[in-house]
């Protein structure tokens, strides 16, 4: 009996984080998702959104089918709100853009003055974790030869499972957990002044790394190591 119990118990802490994790597969149609103020002028604008007076909701059934988008916002402390509801999302490209009114707020790294910690990216964190089906995501900031700013302030993942090439470059993430990216093949993370370790330690599978800044890599096998991997005066150490 005490065996018995064992495993029912067992059998419902896997299914409850199990739904944690995913949506109901079953979310009907006319499902209303909130949106942000921000992300719904972009979905507006891109004809996805097709009602004509903003009610920060879109219904599942305009959304569910889309498999990629091109999102640009303007200003900080923006808002993705709604973007975890595009389950079958393959290929996202994010850039947030500065104001050009906003000189005090115009880079997160000069070389001058170094990392500035007051800069305010578009937005705060990107969450991916509840796209699984993502295979391509860029979320770079930009350079325009007086420094660097970031298009994120962080970037989160949870089982991307699909997710294969993660182009991040130019951003202020101080951290980046790749543990859950199994599949990922195309890591390319330059001008990430604020990113001192990254451990590879669950990417197997990559074949393509950049990365001028981050001095440590911690990696399963020294084997893995490509030659044509360009990371600068990084070191590899080996996965405990």
């Amino acid at each position: 009996m005490k065996s018995i119990f064992s495993i029912l118990l067992i059998l419902v802490i896997s299914f409850m984080g199990c739904k944690q994790d995913s949506f109901d597969p079953e979310i009907k149609d006319d499902k209303l998702i909130n949106l942000s103020p921000e992300f719904e002028r972009y979905l507006i604008d891109a004809k996805i959104d097709t009602e004509s007076k903003p009610d920060l909701m879109i219904s599942y059934g305009k959304i569910k089918n889309i498999d990629s988008l091109h999102i640009y916002l303007e200003g900080n402390r923006n808002s993705l709100k709604g973007l975890e509801y595009f389950t079958n999302l393959k290929y996202l490209k994010f850039t947030g853009l500065q104001k050009s009114t906003d000189i005090s707020n115009q880079y997160y790294y000069t070389p001058i003055n170094g990392l500035i910690k007051e800069f305010i990216p578009a937005i705060d964190t990107l969450d991916v974790s509840k796209n699984i089906n993502l295979e391509y995501l860029d979320c770079s900031g930009k350079s325009d030869g007086g420094g660097y700013y970031s298009s994120i302030g962080n970037l989160k993942f949870g089982k991307n499972t699909k997710l294969k090439t993660v182009i991040s470059k130019f951003s202020m993430m101080a951290s980046l957990d790749l543990s859950q990216l199994t599949a990922l093949e195309e890591l390319d993370i330059v001008e990430c002044y604020n990113l001192p370790v990254v451990s590879l330690c669950k990417n197997k599978k990559l074949t393509k790394l950049r990365s001028w800044q981050v001095k440590q890599f911690y990696i399963s096998s020294k084997s893995l190591i490509k030659t044509d991997w360009v990371v600068g005066a990084a070191i590899y150490s080996e996965c405990e």
